[in-house]
């Protein structure tokens, strides 16, 4: 008896990857066996490792589908100051990752996160039958790259300040 999915192969990774500013994921995960006769994948099921509220995992008979998007996992920060004011007249204001760097604020200060990738995992399981007795499921672990390309942080930049033009 083997199960496998796909496409896939040991050390069972998920490849390319996605690339930062793009963190989007559209995977099926195919569970088969090898004795389609006495041998029959009853359910197909995924999990992350984090918290990952754009990504969506639908189960399925014999695939799971994984899409949506992951949360950037990368770290940097940012100070700013408001309009009109410097260090000097105010309380400088950090805050960390992207999504938390409100508009038009006079940001002068990155500390970009210099991580060259970070990894996500899923855990894949297989339930199935033999001659139709429900038999132990399959665990399968998968990987999945996240790399962090410095043209990211670079096009946020040039995009935050594409307001004073």
């Amino acid at each position: 008896m083997t199960i496998t999915v796909s496409p896939f192969a040991e050390p069972w990774s998920i490849t390319p990857g996605v690339t930062r500013p793009t963190f989007t994921i559209n995977q099926t995960v195919t569970a088969a066996t090898d004795d389609a006769i006495q041998e029959t994948i009853t359910n197909v099921t995924a999990v992350v490792d984090g918290t990952e509220p754009d990504l969506v995992i639908t189960p399925g008979t014999t695939s799971v589908a994984i899409t949506g998007s992951f949360q950037d996992p990368f770290v940097d920060g940012f100070t700013y100051v408001e309009p009109g004011e410097s260090d000097n007249s105010m309380t400088p204001i950090t805050v960390e990752r992207i999504p938390n760097m409100p508009a038009g604020k006079l940001l002068y200060d990155l500390d970009q996160d210099m991580t060259a990738y970070t990894t996500k995992t899923f855990t894949v399981t297989v339930s199935w039958e033999l001659l139709t007795v429900a038999q132990t499921p399959e665990v399968f672990t998968l990987t999945m790259k996240i790399n962090n390309s410095w043209e990211g942080i670079h096009t946020f930049m040039g995009d935050y300040y594409n307001y004073l033009d």
